[in-house]
């Protein structure tokens, strides 16, 4: 099963002023090639009337092939009114709808949730830090204390301690042991996508999400 490996990067300067939208964000695989561009706002109705602005939809941000804004890949917007209990609309250029994501707010002993719905019905959830992150958490928790402490020390009393924050988005209602359709690595902050299973488009409207939560 072919995957893809992606991060949110910023974008630089020669990049926003070729730009033809406001550019938020590029998508960069491991290799440092372009995926993917995010940009502010919904596509130029010359290129996707479909998508043209309405008191109906709340626009957040296009993800697009290219930075002339010619190839939109899909666009996030806010249903007004809510009908999506929060969730945002993924939209195809075409207006048709291609799914929803949602990124919960963080609660103090709660696992933040993260929500991907496929155009065909495919629930995906994922909850930062997984089973086995935390697991490891435990388990390396008096080395990292130590760790911890000694760059508090050489650091004015700024610490690094920080929760796992891994996450795997699957299948709802899960059925036991699964590949992910998606995984976010705290340490390296790359997604990696299985395409068959998710498209780009929608896979990168849920890491603009979760960068926006996690920070």
């Amino acid at each position: 099963m072919s995957a893809v490996v992606f991060a949110l990067k910023a974008p630089s300067a020669s990049e926003g002023k070729q730009a033809a939208y406001k550019l938020l964000h590029t998508v960069r695989a491991r290799d440092g090639k372009v995926l993917a561009y995010v940009g502010r706002g919904l596509p130029r109705p010359a290129v996707a009337p479909a998508l043209a602005p309405s008191e109906a939809l709340r626009p957040r941000f296009t993800v697009y092939a290219d930075l002339a804004g010619e190839r939109p890949l899909c666009s996030v917007v806010r249903p007004v009114p809510d009908r999506e209990g929060g969730a945002l609309l993924v939209l195809a250029p075409d207006g048709r709808r291609s799914g929803t994501v949602r990124s919960g707010s963080p609660r103090r002993g709660r696992r933040t949730r993260h929500t991907i719905t496929t155009g065909d019905g495919l629930r995906l959830v994922g909850r930062e830090g997984t089973v086995a992150s935390w697991a490891w958490f435990v388990l390396l928790s008096p080395l990292w204390l130590v760790v911890n402490l000694a760059w508090m020390i050489g650091n004015n009393g700024e610490g690094v301690w920080s929760l796992p924050s891994r996450t795997a988005w699957r299948g709802q209602p899960d059925r036991g042991f699964r590949l992910s359709a998606m995984k976010y690595s705290g340490i390296s902050g790359r997604y990696k996508v299985r395409t068959p299973v998710l498209d780009l488009g929608t896979a990168c409207a849920q890491a603009v999400l979760h960068r926006e939560v996690a920070g």
